[in-house]
């Protein structure tokens, strides 16, 4: 994914699941900047995200 606004923005990776059972949805998600930071000597990306979500249909 990349913000086609700003020329110079990184790039985020992205990934995803979704289990759908009758009733019952479950969904899990993560985003990871393709730049780094560095803190003490080790590098880490600059954004991350994780999320998950929880859907009862009734």
């Amino acid at each position: 994914m990349k913000n086609l606004a700003e020329s110079d923005s990184k790039l985020a990776y992205t990934a995803g699941i979704g289990i759908n059972m009758v009733h019952l949805h479950i969904d899990f998600a993560g985003v990871m900047s393709s730049g780094s930071v560095e803190v003490e000597g080790t590098e880490y990306p600059e954004k991350g995200m994780v999320s998950a979500s929880l859907g009862l249909l009734f």
